[in-house]
């Protein structure tokens, strides 16, 4: 058995294998919470203005992080291709399935940082600038044609990032995590 130290967990921690891992779990579990159980307790019980500027701040962040921790394991991944488990089920090499789903996770996290955020956050805020000048929600049943298109704007960039966010980051997580689980990575 393998004494462990403060030395041992220092080179376990930043070994290759320790870095993917970890970077994995804070993924994982950042998207769960960002996506989830934060957003759903913050919408429910603040006012939609103050919701919506904390998310403003907090988003950026959070697709800061997880381009970098999902470039950092496609960066790990690469270097270490030779080491890994040889085939996926026997179709296709798992090499090649893992560092497209890497590589899918940081550019959907780059897109919604770079280009669908700011677009559905400056949307955002002109609605609230419509908001305090017709003195309406936005989603009183007698808004202004202009609030009618802001609201169909901020709802399909809403709806693009919401997906990347599920479908080309949290999913691809969840599955490399079990993949890792079940099969290990090196």
């Amino acid at each position: 058995m393998t004494k462990v130290t403060l030395g041992s967990l220092i080179e376990v921690g930043l070994s290759p294998r320790g870095m993917f891992n970890v970077a994995l779990g804070v993924n994982v579990g950042a998207g769960i919470w960002v996506s989830t159980i934060g957003g759903m307790v913050m919408y429910r019980n603040m006012p939609k203005p103050s919701f919506g500027l904390i998310q403003a701040k907090l988003w950026p962040q959070y697709f800061k992080m997880t381009a970098g921790l999902s470039a950092l394991m496609l960066a790990i991944h690469l270097r270490l291709g030779s080491r890994l488990h040889p085939s996926c089920n026997g179709r296709l090499d798992s090499s090649y399935v893992l560092r497209c789903l890497l590589a899918t996770m940081t550019l959907s996290s780059l897109t919604n940082l770079l280009y669908v955020g700011p677009k559905a956050t400056d949307t955002m805020l002109a609605r609230h600038a419509l908001e305090a000048a017709e003195n309406k929600s936005s989603d009183h049943p007698d808004v202004s044609p202009q609030m009618k298109l802001l609201n169909k704007k901020f709802s399909s960039l809403h709806a693009l990032s919401s997906g990347l966010n599920l479908f080309a980051f949290l999913l691809p997580s969840i599955f490399i995590a079990l993949w890792t689980g079940e099969y290990g990575l090196f």
